[in-house]
């Protein structure tokens, strides 16, 4: 993103020109495309999403039931982006998903299979938005979703990668440095456009979205800023999933 006009650069923000405007002047594009194939629209609710739900006591088998949910939920908080997980970048908000939100849109590529998959193995999906700590800006969405087995994460994650109906999808070059086995994509549905870099670890799919205006071009300058810097803010938040995965982080 560009920093706005007359304010110096913050080290480390790449620069998306939006004509002679700054991309992140603009409101806040929401991701085309939630990991677990969600629709568009979710992805715009999912911006003013508040946190919180229930916990139980382990008395009863309900109870039981809501303490579970409780910890997978407490899980993924600990799995998206934070204060100064990226220097100089402050948490704005953060949000919990629902089961809902991530199934599959009718007429979507796999749709039944997609949908039983993630029904069945589904445990909790956590965003959070953090924006630059100087100025408020250059927002980056950040999201972290949890299933019952690495076997079935990888299966949802293979399905993921199928293009989404409406959505001009561009294939990039993995930017050096993502998490192992990345997948790094331009997507444009005529209104919003981003950079999404996703990946796997284990159970845990996990994405960080850069939005931009679906109108702009980049140079290959830009681009290679671009890819840099979602590259560092993905290995910041693996970091923060591999040590939740490791009880090294609490949560």
């Amino acid at each position: 993103m560009t920093r706005p006009r007359g304010h110096a650069k913050a080290p480390g923000v790449p620069l998306l020109k939006v004509g002679s405007e700054a991309a992140d002047e603009r409101s806040m594009p929401a991701p085309l495309r939630l990991p677990l194939i969600a629709t568009f629209s979710v992805a715009v609710t999912m911006l003013a999403a508040a946190c919180g739900s229930g916990s139980g006591s382990p008395t009863t088998p309900q109870q039981v039931r809501l303490g579970a949910a409780q910890k997978a939920q407490d899980k993924v908080i600990a799995m998206v982006l934070n204060d100064g997980d990226i220097p100089g970048f402050a948490l704005q908000r953060d949000g919990a998903e629902t089961l809902k939100d991530q199934l599959p849109r009718k007429g979507a590529r796999h749709y039944a299979v997609a949908k039983r998959l993630v029904t069945a193995n589904w445990l909790a999906s956590e965003h959070s938005i953090v924006i630059r700590s100087a100025d408020g800006k250059a927002p980056v969405i950040s999201d972290a979703n949890l299933f019952k087995s690495a076997a079935a994460a990888a299966r949802i994650w293979t399905l993921e990668q199928s293009p989404t109906p409406g959505v001009r999808m561009k294939q990039l070059p993995t930017p050096a440095g993502s998490p192992k086995g990345a997948s790094y994509d331009y997507e444009n549905n005529g209104k919003l456009a981003g950079f999404t870099l996703g990946w796997r670890r284990g159970p845990v799919i996990a994405y960080v979205f850069l939005g931009a205006h679906p109108g702009e071009t980049f140079s290959p300058l830009v681009l290679r800023r671009v890819a840099a810097f979602l590259a560092r803010a993905a290995r910041a938040q693996d970091h923060r999933i591999a040590s939740v995965q490791a009880g090294v982080l609490p949560y």
